[in-house]
């Protein structure tokens, strides 16, 4: 389940997505996805459990765009 956020007056400039994200209902399955968007040459930002307990993930891709997979 992806969830996008952008800035509409910042449309077609670097810096105009705010957020780009990805859920997934299986939390075991988010060091998966991280490695295989290292292996595809993303690069950890962060790495860890929120609050709650429930695992998530920033990553930043070839480009610099940030984004984050979580667990819902």
């Amino acid at each position: 389940m992806p969830a996008l956020s952008r800035l509409p007056e910042s449309a077609g400039t670097p810096g105009g997505l705010v957020h780009l994200g990805f859920h997934t209902r299986k939390p075991k399955e988010i060091d998966k996805i991280v490695e295989r968007a290292v292996n595809a040459g993303a690069t950890i930002v962060t790495h860890r459990d929120f609050s709650t307990g429930r695992p998530y993930a920033k990553l930043q891709d070839l480009d610099g765009h940030h984004f984050e997979v979580d667990a819902i």
